[in-house]
């Protein structure tokens, strides 16, 4: 069959040669990608196997499931109708009168009740995805947030004013000690459960989480009022592991609801009796709760999380060292050339030795009885011998300068 076609295609180019250089190149180029376009037939798939392959998976599989209530953030097209809606609504004229004559007064709640409802939801549910709440905690479900969640930690000293927990901010240990102050504008003859978990701490199992605060039966928009399943306990990010992620969901009930839950007491600090699963949680109660508000913030290891281990949780704080992967370097030479001899080595020292070279020069320079001394202004102004090899004079001047592993000794 090959031979077959060479021969065609020598006919081809002695016929078109006598006619046109150019229409012979064009025809080749064709007849090349009409013959060999895609793979060969012994590699590439028929349009059945194809189809089995597609049908082979169910399509449900991979579709995520909304389990919140119906929202118009979870159809662009009604976002911008309701936002259009409330430009119609305003009064534009008055509002340009009132702005003229310095008597325009904004309210900011009501702005930011307008913007939630306009596209704030659709920016809650992007940023609860980008950092994989819904995937965590829910599984393959997700919910656009109905009701606006907004949580704070009050200050210590001043009264009025709080620490925001918006969706992804960072906060310190420190300042969340407290339970938060929760607000949010719930129906008056609805029933509403909150629930603050940790996804990210738990000590033995990388899928549950410890539950931080959860009160059920909430009537409205009055926290206080609901009943308090599990006390608030302080956050504790352990050392060494980054930052957490702390979530507060907020559930609509259809009726009231009396949780079962692992731990014995209310104010139990027992970790094992704290560890929970949201995911589980939901299924159980699924058929009277809907999620529809979520808030949550970042938190890094303090001192404060070593007092709520000892005195807290009663137990030894676990801590956990990050060693960097190895730099790499290249193969050790017998003979480097143009490089000092002692950079080159200490380029292969293990880091530690280094370490504790800088503290054995610390603790020799350093007197427990006698205020620290300042460096000096000029340190290399003070000339060396002039039978001082060029490797230690260079190592002197690194080591005055505060220079490379040597800017330790200041600390």
């Amino acid at each position: 069959m090959a031979a077959s076609m060479l021969k065609n295609y020598g006919r081809v180019c002695k016929h078109l040669t006598k006619v046109d250089g150019s229409c012979l190149t064009q025809q080749i180029r064709t007849k090349f990608i009409q013959r060999y376009r895609g793979l060969p037939p012994e590699l590439a798939k028929t349009w059945k196997q194809k189809k089995e392959e597609i049908e082979r998976i169910p399509p449900e599989e991979n579709m995520a499931v909304n389990i919140g209530l119906v929202s118009n953030a979870a159809n662009p097209k009604l976002t911008r109708k309701c936002l259009r809606k409330m430009k119609t609504e305003r009064n534009l004229e008055e509002l340009e009168r009132k702005s003229r004559l310095n008597e325009l007064e904004i309210p900011i709640e009501e702005m930011k009740e307008q913007d939630f409802e306009g596209g704030g939801q659709q920016r809650i549910h992007s940023l609860a995805s980008h950092y994989g709440i819904f995937r965590d905690l829910f599984g393959d479900a997700y919910f656009y947030p109905k009701v606006n969640l907004k949580v704070g930690y009050s200050i210590e000293g001043e009264e009025d004013m709080v620490d925001p927990v918006f969706h992804g901010n960072t906060l310190l240990p420190e300042e969340t000690s407290r339970a938060p102050c929760v607000h949010y504008k719930g129906e008056p003859d609805k029933l509403y459960t909150l629930c603050m978990t940790a996804p990210d701490s738990h000590l033995e199992n990388n899928s549950k989480e410890y539950l931080h605060w959860m009160v059920c039966n909430i009537p409205g928009s009055f926290v206080d009022a609901g009943k308090t399943v599990s006390d608030y306990l302080p956050i504790f990010p352990v050392h060494g592991t980054g930052y957490h992620r702390y979530v507060f969901i907020l559930y609509q009930q259809d009726q009231p609801v009396f949780f079962s839950i692992q731990q014995t007491s209310r104010n139990s600090t027992s970790l094992a009796e704290r560890t929970f699963d949201t995911l589980e949680f939901y299924r159980k109660y699924q058929k009277v709760i809907t999620p529809v508000g979520v808030c949550f913030f970042q938190a890094e290891w303090d001192q404060s999380v070593r007092n709520v281990f000892h005195n807290v949780l009663d137990m030894n704080e676990p801590r956990f060292e990050f060693l960097p992967p190895a730099e790499a370097v290249p193969k050790q030479e017998l003979w480097p050339i143009r490089e000092p001899f002692n950079v080159y080595l200490d380029r292969y020292r293990d880091v530690k030795d280094i370490g504790e070279e800088v503290l054995r020069e610390k603790l020799r320079t350093a007197d427990p009885f006698k205020p620290r001394t300042l460096p000096r202004k000029f340190p290399n102004v003070y000339t060396l011998p002039k039978d001082t090899p060029s490797w230690l004079r260079m190592k002197i001047h690194e080591q005055k300068l505060r220079k490379s592993y040597w800017k330790d000794l200041d600390d």
